[in-house]
């Protein structure tokens, strides 16, 4: 029954943010992302069939809908610069639909990071009184396990920090944050998870291949850390 209940919230949770972020105002929105890029790139004609789509399906009076009509006489009148300005002047958080998808993958990645951070105090607690009362036999295995918590946990913090920075900079500086990008802020922290993983594996077959011993445990525990922390905020590479 408890898992019953927890698919049934988790269901109503996708359902209701799925709403939300499904509007005309979601619509137009992309409408002048497409056309930011447009004319970006300096494809005025592209720009101007973007602004067009997004005239037909923001609401009329609407912020996004102002934006496009302005950008949209003024790129009729040859000034793509002007037009390009009129578009960056929406703050994509101040549209209630694509707020709530940066909400949604805001949200996910800091619950991302906040397992990090107890997988991080999980495996410090087994290097420390789990290790030191297990029998001997049981210590390898201990250690192991230990050292790849640390590991992935160090890949996911550095994923979803990689995310909050690339939501920061979408947001405020580029103001180009596409709903749909939602899968690549929601597969990163995954992503990174695997990554630091992989770091782990790596660097102890490197070590078995080399026959030298990692180091102290504390040191070892670290160093995975920050190399897969690194990893893992490098894991747009892998997207």
């Amino acid at each position: 029954m408890g898992l019953a209940g927890a698919v049934a919230l988790i269901s109503l949770i996708l359902s209701a943010w799925a709403a939300l972020t499904y509007s005309p105002d979601a619509g137009g929105w992309e409408c002048l992302v497409e056309a930011v890029s447009a004319l970006k790139r300096g494809d005025s004609k592209r720009a101007k069939g973007a602004l067009d789509l997004g005239l037909s399906v923001a609401p009329e009076g609407s912020l996004v809908g102002k934006a496009l009509e302005k950008a949209s006489v003024a790129l009729e009148e040859g000034d793509e610069g002007r037009a390009l300005g009129a578009l960056l002047s929406v703050n994509p958080a101040h549209i209630p639909a694509v707020r709530a998808s940066i909400c949604g993958v805001a949200l996910w990645n800091a619950v991302m990071a906040l397992l990090a951070g107890m997988g991080a105090m999980a495996a410090w607690q087994l290097g420390g009184r789990a290790l030191a009362t297990a029998p001997q036999e049981t210590k390898a295995l201990l250690r192991f396990l230990q050292l790849a918590i640390y590991s992935i946990s160090g890949g996911v913090a550095g994923a979803t920090l990689y995310s909050f920075r690339s939501l920061m900079e979408h947001i405020e500086r580029e103001r180009d944050f596409s709903t749909r990008s939602w899968p690549d802020y929601v597969l990163r922290p995954v992503i990174g998870a695997i990554v630091g993983g992989a770091v782990y594996l790596f660097l102890k077959g490197l070590t078995w291949a080399l026959g030298a011993p990692m180091g102290t445990e504390e040191f070892a525990g670290a160093t995975l850390g920050a190399i897969a922390f690194l990893a893992g905020f490098a894991t747009r590479r892998f997207i």
